[in-house]
């Protein structure tokens, strides 16, 4: 991978990192409600 091609993985909003934690909205509705209100 290029440097082009890291920076434009990493600015991609819906792509998390292999191995990392689900993104929000990946989450039941329940969750995303109670992170709402933090």
């Amino acid at each position: 991978m290029d440097k082009k091609a890291i920076k434009a993985f990493l600015s991609a909003p819906r792509m998390p990192m292999p191995g990392s934690q689900p993104v929000i909205h990946s989450l039941p509705d329940d969750t995303e409600s109670q992170t709402n209100k933090d």
